[in-house]
């Protein structure tokens, strides 16, 4: 039986060499510089009240009747249908 050595030829040890080099370089890179994320001043940031623009625009009023109505709608028939059955008992 053969024993297991590791390999000295020249171009495994440049390989053992080259995959170091690539190890190290991303490491520094990965622990680049921080501040070089930072900004000089904050930025303004905006916020909207969806809910307060739509239930003042033309647009969300609208559909806010017409949800209305087709509630009110239903809400009749569910009425009519129930005293039909009461009816029929």
């Amino acid at each position: 039986m053969t024993k297991r050595r590791t390999s000295t030829s020249p171009s495994r040890r440049a390989s053992d060499a080259a995959r170091a080099a690539v190890l190290a370089l991303g490491l520094i890179v990965a622990a680049g510089p921080g501040p070089a994320q930072e900004t000089g001043s904050p930025l303004p940031v905006a916020t909207l009240d969806q809910e307060a623009l739509f239930l003042k625009s033309a647009f969300g009023q609208r559909l806010q009747r017409d949800l209305e109505t087709q509630r009110d709608a239903l809400t009749a028939e569910n009425r009519r249908i129930e005293s039909e059955l009461i009816a029929e008992e």
